[in-house]
C-alpha cells in the first residue's frame, strides 16, 4: 500500500505542475526560471527522496520503470518529430553551422574532460557509466532552452536571429543529442536491461533492427491516425499504443527505450500529415506533467558527489556553458536581411553581442531525462552520480543566466520611486 501511495505523491506533484494558480507565479521572473528549467520539481523530488526525508523510496522508484520506459519513449517522440523534413529545409545555413560547432565541440572538450574524470574517480566503478556515461554527459551538454521570451525582449533589433537561433539550432542539436545518446546505449554490453548476446555486431544488427521497426511502426500511425479521424481520445489510445510498443520491445531486446519512438516520432512527422498537428497538440497537452515527473524523479534518484572529483567535473562543463556557449550567437545575423545576403560585407554586417548570447547557457531540459534514462539502464551509484552532475551543472547555468539577464537598473529604478513616493 505505501508504494501506491508513493506513485500517487509523484503522479500529484506532476498534476500540480499544470495548475494554474502555480502557473501564475511564472509573472515573477525568479520563479518563472525555477520552474521552466524544472528545478522545483527537482527540489522537490530531492527532499522526498532517500538522501532527505525518505518519503518515496528506491524500491518504488524501481517499480516505475515500466512507466518510466514508456515516458522516455514518449519524450523520444517528441523531440523525433521535430524532424519535420519541410521544417528543416527553410532553416538558413549558419543555423546548422551553429548546431554542428556545437555538437562538435561539445563532444570534444567535454566528452574528452568526462572520459578523464570518470578513469580518477573512485567511486565510478559502473561499466556503463564508464562508456554510456560520457555520452550522457556530452548529450544533456550540448544544446540549450529553447525559451524566447528573454530573447524578445532583450535584443528587439536582433529578435528574429535570435529567435531562430534557439528554436531553430537548438531544435537540430536536441535531435543530435537524443540520437547519440540512444544509439551509444544500444550499442553498450551493459547498456540494457536484458543485453543482447552475440557480441557488437549482434548489438548493432539490433540497434538497425529497432530504428527500422520505429519507421515502420510510423507508417502503421498513419494508418492509425485516418482511422481516428478528428476523435482525441482516439489519437491519444494511438499514441500509448505505438510508444508502449516501440519502447517496450526495445527494453525487451537490449536496446535504449528512446530509439525505437525516436524513429517513431521522425517518421510520423514527415509521413503523418493532414492530422500531424493535431497530433502533435495530443502529445504536448502532458509534455509539463511528464517533464515535472521526470524532475521530481531526477531529484530522488540523483546523489551529491561526495569528493572534488564530481564537483570538478560539473564546474568544468558548467565553464564551458558559461563561457564558450555565448561566442555561438556570434555565429548569428544581425537581422533576416544579413542572412539573406549573398555578399554580405563583412564591415556592414553585425552580429549579436556576447551578452545577448547568454540565452544560451541555460540547460536543455532532455538533459534531466538523459540522466534519468542512464539511472534507468543501470540504477548504480556511478549513474546516480552522473545524474547528480547534469543537475549540478543546470543549477549553475540557471543562475549565471539569471545574474546576466535580469535588469538589475529596472529593479533599482523601481525602488528608487517606492522611496520617494514613501
Amino acid at each position: 500500500m505505501a508504494t501506491f501511495l508513493e506513485i500517487l505523491l509523484v503522479a500529484m506533484l506532476g498534476m500540480l505542475a499544470t495548475s494554474v494558480r502555480l502557473q501564475r507565479l511564472r509573472r515573477f521572473r525568479s520563479v518563472s526560471a525555477l520552474m521552466s528549467g524544472g528545478w522545483l520539481w527537482v527540489a522537490a523530488g530531492y527532499l522526498l527522496g532517500p538522501q532527505s526525508l525518505g518519503v518515496v523510496s528506491t524500491d518504488t522508484i524501481a517499480s516505475l520503470t515500466p512507466i518510466l520506459v514508456i515516458g522516455l519513449g514518449w519524450i523520444s517522440l517528441m523531440v523525433g518529430m521535430q524532424a519535420q523534413r519541410s521544417v528543416l529545409v527553410t532553416l538558413p545555413s549558419w543555423v546548422w553551422r551553429v548546431a554542428a560547432i556545437d555538437v562538435l565541440a561539445t563532444s570534444i572538450l567535454v566528452g574528452g574532460a568526462t572520459w578523464i574524470a570518470l578513469r580518477r574517480w573512485p567511486g565510478a566503478q559502473s561499466p556503463l557509466a564508464a562508456s554510456v556515461g560520457v555520452v550522457m554527459i556530452v548529450a544533456s551538454a550540448i544544446g540549450w532552452s529553447m525559451e524566447t521570451r528573454w530573447a524578445m525582449a532583450k535584443s528587439p533589433t536582433g529578435a528574429h536571429a535570435l529567435v531562430m537561433l534557439l528554436r531553430g539550432a537548438g531544435g537540430a542539436v536536441s535531435l543530435a543529442a537524443i540520437a547519440l545518446f540512444a544509439v551509444s546505449q544500444s550499442l553498450s554490453p551493459n547498456g540494457a536491461t536484458t543485453p543482447a548476446a552475440g557480441g557488437f555486431a549482434t548489438l548493432a544488427l539490433t540497434t538497425i533492427a529497432m530504428a527500422l521497426f520505429g519507421v515502420a511502426a510510423g507508417v502503421f500511425t498513419r494508418w492509425l491516425l485516418r482511422l481516428a479521424a478528428d476523435s482525441r481520445a482516439d489519437f491519444l489510445v494511438v499514441l500509448l499504443g505505438v510508444v508502449s510498443l516501440t519502447a517496450g520491445l526495445g527494453a525487451s531486446v537490449g536496446v535504449s527505450p528512446m530509439l525505437a519512438p525516436f524513429a517513431l516520432g521522425a517518421a510520423s512527422a514527415n509521413l503523418v500529415g493532414v492530422r500531424l498537428r493535431a497530433f502533435e497538440r495530443v502529445i504536448l497537452e502532458a509534455e509539463h506533467v511528464v517533464a515535472a515527473i521526470f524532475a521530481t524523479l531526477a531529484g530522488a534518484l540523483l546523489l551529491t558527489p561526495a569528493g572534488l572529483n564530481g564537483y570538478a567535473l560539473a564546474g568544468a562543463v558548467l565553464v564551458w556553458r558559461v563561457g564558450a556557449k555565448p561566442m555561438l550567437a556570434w555565429l548569428a545575423p544581425r537581422s533576416e536581411m544579413d542572412a539573406q545576403q549573398a555578399t554580405p560585407q563583412p564591415a556592414g554586417r553585425t552580429r549579436l553581442r556576447y551578452r545577448e548570447g547568454f540565452c544560451l547557457i541555460r540547460q536543455s531540459p532532455i538533459a534531466i531525462v538523459l540522466g534519468v534514462a542512464l539511472v534507468v539502464a543501470d540504477p548504480s551509484d556511478t549513474a546516480r552520480l552522473l545524474l547528480g552532475v547534469v543537475v549540478l551543472v543546470g543549477l549553475g547555468a540557471e543562475f549565471a543566466s539569471f545574474l546576466v539577464n535580469h535588469d538589475w537598473r529596472r529593479d533599482a529604478l523601481l525602488r528608487n520611486v517606492g522611496e520617494t513616493e514613501a
